[in-house]
């Protein structure tokens, strides 16, 4: 039934009254303003702009709390309380409507052919319901028959139900959180689920499963029927919600819980605590959900400690049975529940004494034999303990190393300043002295840690050509051991009537331009040198006039502050402007207060100092005889580059 506002005869009466007025104060004539109606009805009264703001106000039997906004087109119901003996609760001649609840609101409609909602717009009105997410609202609708006409259609958010005065109680959607349930079936691996007096008709359940074995295959977004089976594959993680129309409930979690290991193979250590497995899927450590041992079959195999540890015992095997340990299952409400259908655990302190069974097996560790091998004869290296290595000389090769058990291997070396190795054992040569390398591998559940080990001693080969002469220069690029095959080591510390000085070391300094006197006997093929070791000598080379060279070096780069440059030839220095001198050598570098006399430079032995090439003339002009070094006598002067023997000394001609 409807109830206009303002009726004709009233309307009338008061339009009279009004013209009276503006008569007898203006003259004029004037239009009242008229109300704005909605095509809205509210228990039979018009909704228009003058009562939107409060549409049932005028009403005895409910409180005004119903109220209309035309500008977002929703009508509001806030703890409404509609009774209505006839006629429907809400008509409208709209194409859509937005009904907002809040709080609780009741609509009771007595007439047995009224309804709820109604629709008199041609093609029908569409209804959506909406709620405050924080503060979510509620409408029951009680009718004879049924809560809306033919032609309303209804888009559900939250919160809503109706029923007819028989009882048929119908849900729309949930208000809070719908009661999922959900159990598992241990026999047959499957898992049912189903929502507490849902309807299934307006409801759809859907769920997803992420199982923890990255091998199977997760199920995303999938319907259920609410009569079949799950199938469950593995220990997993359940995520269910209710779904209807364009909304979802919020998410309600499972776990299906497992161990990450089922069995275990330990090494005997007597009293070593076993770690548990871990369950699956993995838990917060705030979840407060773990595991505690209940019982161990075989005792002489592992026990239980003082604080409910498990310990090893003995070798051989038995079964662990653990069960769920819960701190605090309220703080489980909210976070997920448990399903599983574990054998129920006796005299366990909680609901949840599911438990589990792992296999446990203890063995006494093997040895992992891991040895070095000599690369070429297979001597066994734990009697050798060495070997050799040149830096400069042929590839070092690794002794080989027996790793039958084909273990994770890892290599070092006590002194990297020696020799490098990298993972895969290839071995650097650095510097020279000892160093040992090391093969190791870390302890499993088969092998005891193990290693084996060699001593690596390397020296240096030297870049050095004495040929037939008995003199060289060289600069070592490290702290060397006087190699055999050499007499001594001179540093030069003048010139004197056109021949140089020069004082022993004991030693090659690095970086250091010394002189060598090669040994009397046969030429030395190669000279091998070993790392000259902590000194606390300490060596003045303030008066050293020989320069070493790091790297071959041009003589016109060493001219710039006018030295004058010698470099050794054929056993006497030479001045020279031009050419490059090899890495590893060194040169004479006179500065002007050493006169330098005449193109050469003899070099003279002294009471302390190398061995003596007397009389190395720079010249030769006598008509004495002239034989090579061969013995042969040549027909007049010598016109080739060379070392000649005239009047019992020696001539060196180079040009």
């Amino acid at each position: 039934m409807r109830k206009k506002l303002i009726n004709p005869l009233e309307h009338l009466w008061r339009h009279a009254l009004l013209l009276a007025m503006l008569l007898v104060t203006s003259g004029a004539w004037a239009q009242p303003d008229e109300a704005t109606s909605f095509d809205l009805w509210v228990a039979g009264i018009e909704v228009t702009s003058e009562n939107a703001a409060d549409v049932t106000g005028a009403l005895p039997t409910a409180a005004p709390q119903v109220y209309y906004n035309p500008e977002t087109n929703v009508l509001t119901l806030d703890n409404a309380d509609l009774k209505l003996e006839s006629g429907d609760a809400i008509e409208t001649e709209m194409s859509s409507l937005t009904v907002h609840l809040k709080g609780s609101s009741y609509i009771t409609c007595y007439d047995e052919t009224a309804v709820a909602f109604k629709s008199t717009a041609k093609g029908g009105t569409t209804i959506t319901f909406t709620t405050d997410e924080e503060d979510p609202g509620f409408l029951s609708m009680a009718t004879r028959y049924d809560a809306f006409g033919n032609l309303i259609t209804t888009a559900y958010r939250n919160g809503l139900f109706y029923y007819n005065n028989g009882g048929d109680y119908k849900y729309i959607e949930y208000l809070n959180k719908p009661q999922i349930y959900a159990y598992y079936d241990a026999d047959e691996d499957v898992m049912k689920m189903g929502m507490e007096g849902a309807s299934d008709d307006v409801v759809e359940l859907r769920y997803s499963i992420d199982y923890a074995d990255a091998q199977l295959t997760d199920v995303t977004d999938a319907l259920y029927d609410m009569k079949g089976d799950i199938p469950l594959l593995g220990p997993c993680t359940v995520t269910a919600y209710a779904k209807a129309g364009d909304t979802q409930s919020d998410a309600d979690v499972g776990k299906l819980f497992g161990l990450a290991q089922a069995t275990k193979r330990l090494p005997l250590s007597q009293g070593a605590t076993v770690e548990l497995p871990l369950l699956i899927p993995a838990v917060a450590e705030d979840d407060g959900i773990g595991l505690e041992v209940v019982s161990i079959s075989n005792d002489e195999v592992a026990y239980l400690g003082q604080n409910k540890e498990l310990c090893l015992r003995g070798t051989g095997t038995c079964t662990v049975t653990v069960a769920l340990s819960i701190d605090d299952e309220e703080s489980l409400e909210g976070k997920f529940r448990i399903l599983n259908e574990w054998d129920k655990i006796e005299g366990t302190e909680n609901d949840y004494g599911y438990g589990l069974k792992f296999d446990l097996e203890v063995f006494e560790p093997q040895d992992p034999d891991l040895r070095f091998y000599d690369a070429t004869i297979m001597t066994h290296f734990a009697e050798v303990q060495r070997a050799e290595a040149v830096i400069g000389g042929e590839n070092f090769v690794q002794p080989a190393l027996q790793n039958r058990n084909k273990l994770p291997v890892a290599y070092s070396s006590s002194n990297e300043q020696v020799a490098t190795i990298d993972a895969d054992g290839l071995v650097k040569l650095v510097g020279t002295g000892t160093t040992t390398i090391t093969a190791s591998s870390e302890a499993t559940d088969e092998f005891l840690a193990g290693s084996a080990a060699y001593t690596l001693y390397v020296s240096r080969k030297l870049d050095i050509s004495f040929g037939n002469r008995s003199w060289a220069t060289y600069c070592a690029p490290e702290d060397l051991n006087v190699p055999n095959g050499i007499t001594a080591a001179y540093q030069v510390t003048g010139i004197v009537d056109g021949t140089v000085t020069a004082e022993p070391l004991r030693c090659l300094p690095k970086g250091v331009g010394v002189l060598l006197e090669r040994a009397e006997e046969e030429p030395t093929k190669d000279f091998v040198a070993t790392a000259y070791g902590a000194s606390t000598e300490a060596f003045d080379f303030s008066r050293n006039l020989l320069h070493g060279t790091g790297k071959a070096t041009s003589v016109a780069s060493l001219t710039d502050d006018d030295a004058t440059i010698y470099v050794l030839y054929y056993d006497e220095f030479v001045k020279t402007t031009s050419g490059t001198i090899p890495a590893c050598r060194a040169y004479l570098a006179l500065p002007a207060t050493v006169a330098p006399v005449g193109a050469r430079l003899r070099i003279v032995r002294g009471s302390d100092a190398a061995t003596a090439i007397d009389g190395v003339d720079a010249t030769a002009t006598d008509a004495a005889p002239v034989f090579d070094l061969k013995g042969r006598r040549l027909a007049g002067q010598p016109t080739r580059k060379g070392i000649y023997l005239k009047g019992g000394k020696k001539v060196v001609v180079t040009k």
